[in-house]
């Protein structure tokens, strides 16, 4: 068969589910195109994957490790027209290739291609539910509105309500929509899903989508008689103001080993127990080498963490409230701790905790990472999944 699919590109936790996906199609013979942008693209291209180069759709910006929703969304003011034209050349693409499903990761321009194609379309996400009510602005309108309340400091709270709309569209044009978690009770995103019955009926639990479920982290060369800690921030620019924060709340924890690895360090040094690096060829081999982890509460950062079976301190970007709850919801399964920005101070007193109970951690962790590698291999499920559809409407 032949896959066309495509990925949003802010920041990398996308591209690593795709990733996934790619081994799974290779091990069952069938052919992918995976378009992208920017250091998505690059990611891909490294990875050896078939790459087509389409548009972003949004454009996420904040300040001191704080997402801003109204800046987002003004800075993607485009976002109509690139919607257009990632519409035109997606759409080209999967007739000229003579694709035979469509797959999404959380992009609008890719479903409604596939959806007038009229092939089976299939959209990858791990939130279905916006809680925001809907407000009939439209066009240079809601432009307008957005800038004035931009401006005016409105609550973020007030702005989301203005997007419920586009973000609700995708699951119309899809078929089916699959949900790149562990299934209920140990779904790291249940808080996020819609409880609609429309929903549901079109809902999937596939399980983790990561090269991890197929293949074990060597461990890094990273010796030490400490407890070692793996600090990174990944690739959103508006976390660098946390660097010096971490940098701080390090050196008043001799008893750990830290190593920051992030292009927000202007060059690397090792300062007592704290190693800088501006650059790691591979991190998933110091985060196999680690002992405890502290990482963004993105979806792939906390699956990451999971299929390592390293305990983690999640930080959430503030005002991101999808991060907010993947967070909650992990300190909630029992699998580490959740720390706000605003606590990053208090780092000594969560890592001290997560070492107290490191075996119980460990415990529900590699439960967990177990199930991923086999029942819950979320890429080969993805695969299956999309296969039966096709074979079932061809006749």
């Amino acid at each position: 068969m032949r896959f066309f699919i495509s990925l949003c590109g802010e920041g990398l936790g996308h591209t690593s589910r795709m990733i996934g996906l790619h081994h799974a199609l290779k091990e069952r013979g069938h052919e992918a195109v995976f378009a992208g942008y920017g250091d998505s693209l690059e990611v891909m291209k490294k990875e050896g994957m078939n790459t087509f180069e389409t548009f972003p759709e949004i454009r996420m910006t904040g300040k001191g490790g704080r997402f801003d929703i109204v800046s987002s969304i003004i800075k993607s003011y485009d976002t109509p027209l690139d919607l257009m034209r990632s519409y035109g050349r997606e759409r080209w693409k999967i007739g000229q290739m003579g694709a035979d499903a469509v797959i999404s990761d959380s992009r609008l321009s890719t479903v409604i291609a596939g959806s007038i194609a009229g092939l089976p379309t299939f959209y990858v996400t791990n939130q279905s539910e916006f809680q925001f009510s809907r407000l009939p602005v439209m066009g240079s309108r809601r432009l307008r509105a957005l800038r004035i309340l931009a401006r005016a400091r409105v609550p973020a709270e007030a702005v989301r309500r203005l997007v419920d709309m586009p973000l609700s569209m995708p699951y119309g044009f899809s078929d089916e929509v699959l949900i790149p978690d562990f299934s209920p009770p140990n779904t790291i995103c249940l808080p996020l899903l819609s409880k609609g019955m429309e929903m549901r009926k079109k809902t999937f639990f596939t399980g983790p989508m990561n090269q991890l479920c197929f293949r074990k982290a060597r461990p890094a060369k990273w010796e030490s008689g400490k407890p070692k800690v793996l600090v990174t921030f990944g690739g959103q620019r508006f976390r660098g103001g946390l660097l010096g924060e971490v940098v701080k709340a390090a050196k008043r924890m001799p008893e750990f080993e830290f190593m920051v690895a992030s292009f927000f360090v202007k060059k690397d040094a090792d300062i007592g127990n704290l190693k800088l690096r501006r650059f790691l060829p591979e991190v998933l081999p110091y985060a196999a080498a680690a002992d405890f982890l502290v990482i963004p509460a993105g979806h792939s950062s906390v699956m990451e963490s999971i299929l390592l079976e390293k305990p983690a301190v999640v930080v959430p970007d503030r005002g991101q409230p999808e991060q907010e709850s993947n967070a909650r919801q992990y300190e909630k399964l029992g699998l580490g701790r959740m720390l706000t920005v605003d606590e990053i101070g208090s780092l000594g007193g969560a890592l001290r905790r997560l070492r107290e109970n490191e075996r119980k951690h460990n415990g529900k962790l590699g439960k967990l990472a177990e199930l991923a590698r086999d029942s819950e291999n979320g890429a080969r499920n993805a695969v299956r999944l999309v296969e039966g559809f096709v074979e079932r409407i061809r006749y």
